[in-house]
């Protein structure tokens, strides 16, 4: 059977007609096509609000244009987008429905420039369209909108192939000045691969990974091919060394919902580096390390579910971590889970540097963590905190830097004020002012408990309540004003751990309390001998020996009530007794406050030295010892830390 044949004319006819076609679109692309680029700009002007300059504009091909300086003005502050040469293949259906879709792109000498001032930006009309907002956002952002809104611009405006030279990025501000400069850029077939450096060329990246428009996904895989390999803008303006071998970021949309977004995203990394004062005095090292998340942004909350987590060598913690915005108050919850695992892997997982104390140390046992914490901010008081470590079985074998157990014998001291050393003494009885738990007044043991840890003996190394009272009062005064720590935390800080004050040092010293507490290392009586025997009294004065003669030319075991109470008004700053005292050198009157506090709370104890039937008198001392000579009216007295002290111990009744 044969084919049947298109008749030879037809196809000179279907040839001829399409042939006019494609020679008319040629010949009147430019009147075809101009109208709706500059539409599609105009759309885009209007839509953020912005002004798009250029010097002039041609064609080059049947869809390709080449303009040149071409500009991106925002309504306020400096040009955030320059090109001097852009090429562009433009998809010419997109243009039909008023977008802009490109095949290919070519720049030469792109800068965008990211400036801040104390009042103004020049990019945050990015965040939102020039349009009234519907009824339910008018008074809030939708996290939703926005995340949506950047994601789909940038997928929008990549083409299927680019090329980059000689790129820049700059970021100013009142604390940032930083030049970062991309020689080349290139993507093919969805896969991109660029060089990345520093404008003083001290840092250089090879960067590479995957963009794929469509399913909004994009990869990311870093390598630093400079011996300095810290980030230059972290390092210059926070302070912040973090560095890396290899460093891989992955992110994609799940299935969209109709109320928020979902997002999914990995990160690994190889020969990982952190160095900051806050976090810790030295450099901590993961040498391998993964994060795994989950992530809902909905219109006004954002939460990484439960499924996401952190793997640091062999441990594994699960995140669930929210923040809402909602009409009634703004909300911040995290819940941490450490899966039950060999205390041993936990000690050999821990990354170099994290808590040198423990680097050596060898354990059995089975570990688990849980951490719950719900801040509530226009509700501080119902602020919720509970962590909880549980190790089973434990079996020390060999203790890392530090012997936990030390303090079980005579050992040496070294005083510091903040990080500055002062001097060393002895805590044993070789040293004269030592003074065993049972030859130091029972007042001022009573006395410092109330006013330091009032649970000492009972708790396990924390007062839950203590600390989320402290939590709460630095939340609502926005600075550290108060410190939960108990008197074997102090203890742990001041004997084993450095003086630095940041993240990990906190960590780790509730960590070997919690070993020290809970598998009875140190005996609760030994703590706090130790404890009144090192602490500092007053200028160059450590220990209750040395505080007794200092100020009263007494020994600790005659000390009275008042003067028990004395001393444990003074802990908090000892160095500033003297601004107790008015120029008659009596005290002054709001130290009654705390003088009547403790009387209280002794009563409450049924501390059995206190006669409950007695009249509460005037809080008087007087100093006979050296330290009157310190009693010189300053010229401007800080009373302030004495009420404070009060306050404190009011809301721990």
């Amino acid at each position: 059977m044969k084919t049947k044949q298109i008749p030879r004319w037809l196809r000179l006819g279907l040839l001829t007609f399409l042939g006019t076609c494609l020679l008319g679109y040629l010949a009147f692309r430019f009147i075809l096509l101009e109208p709706m680029l500059f539409y599609v700009l105009e759309k885009y002007e209007n839509r953020y609000n912005i002004r798009i300059a250029m010097q002039s504009a041609e064609y080059r091909g049947a869809n390709t244009f080449q303009i040149n300086q071409l500009a991106f003005i925002p309504p306020k502050g400096d040009t955030l987008f320059r090109v001097d040469t852009l090429v562009m293949d433009v998809k010419i259906l997109p243009l039909f429905v008023g977008k802009i879709r490109f095949s290919q792109l070519i720049t030469h000498g792109l800068k965008v420039a990211f400036h801040q001032t104390d009042s103004s930006d020049n990019y945050s009309f990015l965040l939102r369209k020039n349009q009234v907002a519907p009824t339910e956002f008018k008074t809030a952002t939708s996290y939703r909108q926005v995340a949506s809104r950047m994601l789909g611009l940038f997928f929008e405006l990549i083409p299927d192939k680019a090329q980059l030279q000689n790129s820049e990025l700059f970021l100013l501000s009142p604390s940032i000045e930083q030049r970062i400069l991309m020689p080349h850029f290139q993507l093919k077939e969805e896969e991109w691969k660029a060089t990345l450096q520093d404008a003083a060329a001290t840092t250089t990246w090879s960067l590479s990974g995957r963009i794929a428009s469509d399913l909004w996904l994009v990869s990311l895989e870093a390598i630093p091919e400079h011996p300095e390999r810290n980030i230059p803008l972290l390092k210059n303006v926070f302070e912040l060394g973090l560095a890396f071998d290899t460093l891989q970021i992955a992110i994609q949309p799940m299935d969209m919902e109709e109320d928020q977004l979902p997002l999914q995203g990995e990160i690994k990394v190889k020969g990982f580096s952190i160095e900051h004062w806050r976090i810790a005095p030295h450099p901590i090292v993961v040498p391998e390390g993964s994060f795994t998340w989950d992530m809902f942004i909905g219109d006004r909350e954002i939460k990484l579910d439960s499924s996401s987590m952190a793997k640091i060598g062999g441990i594994q913690m699960h995140h669930f971590v929210y923040y809402t915005a909602f009409s009634s108050g703004k909300a911040l919850g995290l819940q941490l889970r450490i899966p039950e695992m060999p205390f041993s892997d936990f000690l050999s997982s821990l990354p170099q540097g994290l808590f040198p104390s423990l680097e050596g140390m060898k354990a059995e046992g089975e570990l688990r963590y849980s951490l719950q914490a719900h801040i509530p901010f226009q509700y501080l008081d119902s602020l919720r905190f509970d962590s909880d470590l549980d190790i089973k079985k434990a079996n020390i074998q060999r203790f890392g830097q530090e012997v936990l157990t030390k303090i079980n014998a005579p050992f040496g001291y070294r005083a510091y004020q903040s990080d500055r050393y002062m001097r060393s003494l002895w805590i044993g009885d070789s040293n004269r002012y030592f003074t065993p738990l049972d030859s130091i007044s029972p007042w001022l043991i009573e006395a410092i408990q109330i006013a330091e840890d009032g649970r000492f003996m009972t708790h396990h190394g924390f007062h839950e309540e203590a600390f989320r009272q402290s939590i709460i009062q630095n939340l609502k005064e926005k600075r550290f004003a108060r410190g939960g720590s108990t008197i074997t935390m102090q203890l742990v800080k001041n004997v084993f751990l450095s003086q630095n004050k940041n993240i990990t040092r906190k960590v780790e010293e509730a960590f070997l309390v919690w070993l020290i507490e809970n598998y009875r290392l140190v005996s609760k009586e030994r703590l706090l001998e130790v404890y009144l025997n090192c602490i500092e009294w007053g200028p160059n004065v450590y220990g209750i020996g040395e505080a007794a003669e200092f100020y009263f030319q007494k020994k600790p075991s005659a000390l009275n009530k008042e003067e028990a109470i004395f001393l444990a008004m003074i802990v908090p700053r000892p160095r500033q007794f003297m601004y107790y005292f008015d120029k008659q050198a009596k005290l002054k009157s709001f130290t009654q406050d705390f003088y009547e506090l403790e009387l209280r709370m002794m009563g409450k104890r049924q501390f059995p030295l206190l006669d409950s039937l007695i009249q509460v008198d005037t809080f008087r001392i007087e100093l006979p010892g050296s330290a009157r000579q310190f009693l010189i009216q300053p010229t401007m007295v800080d009373s302030t830390q004495a009420v404070e002290s009060a306050i404190e111990l009011l809301e721990l009744i």
